[in-house]
């Protein structure tokens, strides 16, 4: 997959970011759909990590 359809395709995942003041918490939930699944792993957290 070319990355220019990666970028596209990562652009259209919806993500939603919550703030909590009553503890400081701010929680990120990253939702891919099933149209998402050839970049899903783009949006795991271990993916990221040094190996």
């Amino acid at each position: 997959m070319s990355v220019d359809k990666v970028l596209n395709m990562a652009k259209t995942v919806t993500t939603i970011s919550v703030y909590m003041p009553q503890n400081k918490m701010h929680l990120i939930k990253t939702m891919p759909i099933k149209r998402h699944k050839p970049i899903a792993k783009l949006f795991e957290e271990k993916f990221w990590e040094a190996q």
